[in-house]
């Protein structure tokens, strides 16, 4: 079956329309996303420069912390999609419960980290 140039065209068009109602959304999320760190920062600097100071270093601590354990558990994803692209399902749930206590497992020395950081107020 050949699809004409209108055909064609209605089908791009309704593509788009789809494609942008998933994505506006992701886009409104992704701008206050970026939007929460500036309004902390213009709150604390309306308090003092140390307490900028102390909310910028526990941003930058729990950043640093997500970033490594989000890094570490992007290969799970990896390895589910490899596993099940091959149709071997049983590495798909092997790779998923791994995963999982990988998460776990992470999770644990994060929370520690955070909860006994020295607190200066």
């Amino acid at each position: 079956m050949q699809l004409t140039s209108k055909e064609f065209k209605s089908e791009f068009i309704l593509e788009v329309q789809a494609c942008l109602l998933l994505a506006v959304p992701l886009v409104i999320t992704q701008i206050l996303e970026a939007g929460v760190p500036l309004l902390d920062g213009v709150m604390m600097g309306l308090l003092n420069s140390q307490a900028l100071a102390a909310g910028a270093l526990a941003a930058v601590t729990f950043s640093t912390l997500a970033s490594v354990c989000r890094s570490i558990l992007s290969v799970v994803g990896s390895s589910v999609a490899n596993a099940f692209g091959a149709g071997k399902i049983d590495q798909v749930s092997r790779a998923t419960s791994q995963g999982i206590w990988l998460a776990v497992a992470m999770s644990l020395p994060a929370m520690f980290v955070i909860w006994h950081f020295p607190l200066q107020c």
